[in-house]
């Protein structure tokens, strides 16, 4: 089947006779599946150039995989982010822009006359002038001019001055790197935007500071390589019949009902199931919290006796 008849097959079936959501390139996604014998990666870059879109992260197949055994040899998290940095100089649009995406930096002892810590307030508590620094030193090893947001932000702690790349930094006094996920995901880059983690080791002493590990990772690759290939390509046309068969079948040994009344009698929940794992390494986790709220009179009803509604 060559590409005009899928083309012309794909056109058909849609409502509008051309692609006008997301949704639709699901369906050229079935027309491939259907009438083709090309490898789902083939298939997914069909898709993807269909939408208009190109990989930022511009790794795949055989190189893919080969991050992914590197990654399984050894299980030190500094070891696999020092990977991840150096397939992000080789593979990003920023790594290209910079000098070197894993190094380390001796600032040397605090001397306001020199400069040696660029001009920062050391008034500041530790974390900040880490953050301070380090996009400094980025822009020295990039010439491209760095803007830190000063307090706390939520997911990103600085970006290029042309708003182009944005910055998460991950500052700690141990080696191994902080890459534990909260509330949101590595997030995937847009036609405007690029996210980098900046991952610090630092010694723990502002007059006398050291670097000892330096690592910028792309967060689309963290998102690629935690998602597995194949969602991850799923997803670029905006919906994974791969991670809803995963999250339904995680989601069905869960019994959320019967957990929360042995939470609310015994206390003991140890029987049921908090957890399940999608894509390549994530963990989904649920917790159960109870909270107080203001008490109320019962107007409906409830707790007449007490007058209050608990």
């Amino acid at each position: 089947m060559n590409i005009d008849s899928i083309i012309a097959e794909w056109t058909y079936r849609l409502e509008k006779g051309y692609p006008d959501c997301p949704e639709d390139y699901i369906e050229l996604r079935n027309v491939l599946r259907e009438q083709t014998d090309l490898p789902i990666d083939e298939q997914d870059a069909i898709v993807r150039r269909a939408m208009g879109l190109e990989e930022t992260v511009n790794i795949s197949g055989n190189e893919f995989a080969n991050l992914l055994d590197t990654l399984s040899i050894d299980s030190s998290k500094l070891i696999q982010v020092q990977e991840l940095a150096k397939y992000t100089k080789q593979y990003t649009d920023f790594g290209n822009q910079i000098n070197e995406t894993s190094f380390s930096y001796d600032f040397g002892e605090y001397d306001s006359e020199n400069n040696n810590y660029f001009g920062v307030d050391m008034n500041m508590n530790l974390s900040d002038i880490c953050e301070y620094l380090i996009l400094k030193l980025i822009e020295t090893k990039s010439d491209i001019p760095m803007i830190w947001f000063v307090g706390q932000q939520r997911g990103v702690d600085g970006r290029s001055k042309d708003g182009k790349y944005l910055f998460e930094i991950k500052a700690a006094q141990k080696p191994s790197p902080n890459i534990n996920l909260q509330t949101t995901f590595f997030a995937a880059d847009t036609d405007n935007t690029e996210k980098y983690y900046i991952f610090i080791y630092h010694n723990n002493d502002r007059t006398n500071l050291k670097f000892n590990n330096i690592n910028i990772v792309s967060s689309e690759l963290l998102r690629k390589i935690s998602l597995g290939e194949k969602i991850y390509n799923e997803l670029q046309s905006g919906y994974s019949e791969t991670l809803k068969d995963q999250l339904q079948s995680g989601l069905a040994n869960f019994n959320f009902q019967d957990q929360i009344v042995a939470a609310l009698t015994t206390g003991d929940t140890s029987e049921y199931q908090k957890s399940f794992k999608i894509g390549n390494n994530i963990g989904v986790r649920f917790k159960i919290e109870f909270y107080s709220t203001k008490f109320r009179s019962a107007s409906n009803g409830i707790n007449e006796e007490e007058g209050y509604e608990i």
